[in-house]
């Protein structure tokens, strides 16, 4: 009787993670058709667009990670700074600057790309909000959890501790305008042009082994791309690995970039309002707020369910004399997100 019981229990929270996995898999878009540059644009446009959109992603880089070394050197050199006071006009200058660099790369990407391939697949507003909660809570959540995680190791690691810095503190309105410029340009250079200028390389390879050892270099050209201008934190940058590739993973499954951008930019925001209170009432008090957040983003997904409103429907049909038949959930939010027609696979199923 007692392993009839803990089997059911074990089956019981099996399902409960396939339910929650299929919900946030579901809410994502599906990924594009490729095709190839944009239509009427001549080639030679379209590789002129596309040197000078590398060129610009190349000065965000070199701005980025510049502005990092100088942090970079001291945590390595086992004086971390605490990240200190920035002055309003400085950051928001530093934003405003991220945001005209990484918007003129994308504009030139835009020149030679079709709108899907930028990351812009057509999408209603509620589309695109469902899938910025899943993204959330499936890279942002758990870039959080990691860093967590470090954090209670870092503490009685003296080394570590040592070795690894903290970010600035440039007052309320620049932490908001930085967490809007970071959720918007970093995910143009390190995510969309990089992807973008892989499908075009894929193009003239036709070996198996090579395209899958293109994506193993591809991602990790872009995990480091993605860490490079964050090695101001010293050994904390290592936490922000995991959130990287789950970011990552989840662009090359939806060519969607917009709810990177929105999911992004409000875990910066929420994390600008976490530290002051872990800061006062201790980290518990900080992982209870974010806690309290995952749990409303994860109540609204299930509000705004296809597949819950569909059963609603169902539902008072049958009430009115008019019997439905509501579609098993794994069956429709997987028929949502999966796809037989190898042109609108992922990259990672290249």
């Amino acid at each position: 009787m007692g392993a009839k019981m803990r089997s059911s229990v074990r089956l019981c929270g099996e399902g409960r993670l396939v339910r929650l996995w299929t919900l946030l898999a579901g809410a994502l878009p599906r990924p594009p058709i490729v095709r190839p540059f944009r239509p009427g644009a001549p080639r030679q446009v379209a590789f002129a667009a596309y040197l000078f959109s590398l060129l610009f992603a190349s000065a965000y880089m070199l701005i980025t990670v510049g502005s990092a070394l100088p942090s970079a050197r001291a945590a390595a050199a086992g004086k971390a700074p605490d990240g200190g006071y920035v002055p309003v006009g400085a950051a928001l200058a530093g934003a405003l600057l991220w945001v005209v660099v990484a918007g003129l790369a994308w504009l030139f990407l835009a020149m030679a790309e079709p709108r899907d391939a930028v990351g812009l697949p057509r999408a209603s507003a509620c589309t695109v909000a469902r899938a910025s909660l899943s993204v959330f809570v499936l890279a942002e959540s758990v870039g959080f959890v990691a860093s967590v995680a470090w954090g209670y190791v870092s503490d009685h690691v003296a080394y570590l501790n040592a070795h690894s810095g903290s970010s600035s503190h440039p007052g309320v309105l620049a932490d908001l305008a930085g967490s809007v410029a970071a959720g918007f340009s970093e995910e143009i250079v390190v995510v969309v042009l990089p992807v973008c200028l892989a499908y075009r390389l894929r193009r003239h390879v036709t070996n198996p082994r090579l395209r899958r050892a293109g994506l193993v270099v591809l991602v990790a050209g872009m995990l480091l791309a993605r860490l490079s201008y964050h090695v101001m934190y010293g050994f904390g940058a290592l936490p922000l690995a995991v959130w990287a590739l789950a970011s990552i993973l989840v662009y090359l499954r939806t060519r969607a970039v917009l709810p990177l951008m929105i999911a992004h930019a409000v875990y910066d925001m929420i994390l600008a309002v976490i530290r002051p209170v872990a800061g006062s009432y201790g980290r518990t008090s900080g992982i209870a707020v974010y806690a309290l957040i995952v749990g409303v983003a994860l109540v609204m997904l299930i509000a705004t369910s296809p597949v819950r409103r569909s059963g609603q429907r169902n539902a008072a049909s049958r009430l009115r004399g008019h019997p439905g038949s509501a579609a098993p959930m794994v069956a429709d939010l997987s028929s949502t997100t999966t796809s037989t027609d190898p042109h609108q696979r992922g990259v990672g199923t290249a």
